[in-house]
């Protein structure tokens, strides 16, 4: 029986890889050397030196791991070929964190849980075990990072048109299936622990009803990662969460799991709002620390006697979660906006791509990172006289936009960005 749920949990790990790949298959662009000549792309910080390969190898390449991994997969079916997809993994890793950090827009919670379970897998000697703890930490971790007026005064779901599927717009039902969440990421994880079958079960049961429904609620990414990640590993939970840590290689992936940890509690560890910054969310496999947002983001940059203004405006959705369109609109010498529907080039440079802001999740468009490069790209690109940038942002249904960050004559200045500590002038 062990043998065949380490053999179906390498299977389950080769087949989200292939996923992956698949997804990354409809954005090419995003990857490729074209993407980030124009603009496709939102480079992870300080990696925009990279190699990227040009957009029909990007494609080749993604198709060949896509096979490759159905290859693996089918290892999987037989005890004799399991350890050499288990090798496997080291290749697939290696091939989606390159990936990865190509493109900031990708970052997901998703792709965080099953890369850090997939690390777990490989250096474990317990593997079951591990993985097992591997899922206490990313329950504990989203419910730790939900302390916040987002959900614990279901601002978040309040400010949505139409509510949520059947709990609708009740105030009292999502105060309830709100807070219920939390307790059942903090408590429901370590009734893993306990020698009471039933408590287990109970908790495993909870946590499947949950994710079934929050798939209709934010997409099935992130369902059809932990649905049977949850049922390989921990169905029909016979024995209770344990982390033996005699081996080396065990010890390593404990290591692991507290350096998780503590990523996960950092949007508790900064001062500031992290619903404003996103820094909360980078290294954390927390799944809901940002908010329904309302960002307006304006360059104002002037070249050659002519005055620009660039405004990119992201409106609350009118229903649903994301429903919003992203408008990119530029004002030429104070006349009135006009809706950029093709990129701003200068002597055959990429300076502005609506396509950068449009294609991107609501959740990095609310990253002051993402404005910043766009800066730079200004900056770099065009050579401007000058360039005064301002981002604000609004959330849960505020109309009093705050102030996020605001920039004068930014290109004469040294303005940088790092994860950890935001922006340094």
């Amino acid at each position: 029986m062990r043998q065949a749920r380490v053999r179906a949990i390498i299977g389950w790990a080769h087949l989200y890889f292939l996923f992956t790949f698949r997804w990354w298959l409809t954005v090419p662009q995003s990857f490729s050397e074209e993407g980030f000549r124009t603009l496709r792309a939102l480079p992870v910080w300080g990696l925009d030196w990279l190699p990227r390969f040009p957009q029909t190898g990007v494609t080749v390449l993604l198709q060949l791991l896509v096979l490759f991994e159905c290859w693996c997969a089918v290892l999987c079916l037989k005890e004799k070929t399991a350890p050499l997809a288990l090798r496997l993994l080291w290749i697939s890793l290696l091939g989606k964190l390159y990936f990865y950090a190509l493109d900031l827009r990708q970052f997901t919670t998703f792709h965080h849980i099953h890369l850090l379970m997939v690390v777990v897998l490989l250096v474990a000697t317990h593997r079951l075990s591990y993985l097992r703890g591997t899922l206490v930490v990313v329950y504990l971790c989203a419910g730790l990072a939900k302390w916040n007026p987002s959900w614990l005064e279901v601002a978040y779901f309040r400010s949505v048109g139409g509510g949520l599927p059947i709990f609708g717009e009740s105030s009292t039902a999502l105060l309830m299936a709100s807070r219920g969440v939390v307790a059942l990421e903090l408590v429901g994880p370590l009734l893993w622990f306990s020698p009471n079958r039933q408590l287990r079960n109970l908790s495993l049961g909870l946590f499947l009803l949950f994710h079934l429904y929050s798939g209709l609620i934010v997409g099935f990414h992130f369902t059809l990662l932990m649905l049977p990640a949850l049922l390989i590993l921990l169905a029909p939970f016979s024995d209770p969460v344990r982390l033996p840590l005699r081996e080396r290689k065990d010890k390593i992936a404990a290591t692991v799991l507290l350096v998780a940890f503590l990523s996960g509690l950092s949007p508790l560890l900064l001062s500031e709002d992290v619903r404003f910054t996103a820094r909360g969310r980078y290294f954390s496999t927390s799944n809901m620390v940002d908010a329904n947002r309302w960002i307006q983001f304006e360059a104002s940059f002037s070249k050659e006697g002519k005055r620009y203004l660039l405004r990119c405006l992201r409106p609350y959705p009118k229903s649903g979660l994301y429903n919003a369109p992203t408008y990119v609109m530029l004002s030429l010498n104070r006349k009135p906006f006009r809706h950029l529907s093709e990129d701003f080039v200068w002597q055959g440079n990429v300076v502005i791509s609506p396509e950068f802001f449009q294609n991107t999740h609501v959740r990095t468009l609310g990253d002051p990172y993402l404005f910043l490069y766009a800066t730079r790209m200004i900056c770099e690109r065009l050579q401007p006289d000058s360039l005064d940038v301002r981002l604000k942002m609004a959330l849960n249904g505020s109309q009093q936009p705050r102030t996020v960050w605001e920039l004068q004559d930014v290109c004469r200045k040294t303005v940088k960005f790092t994860p950890w500590g935001g922006i340094h002038r």
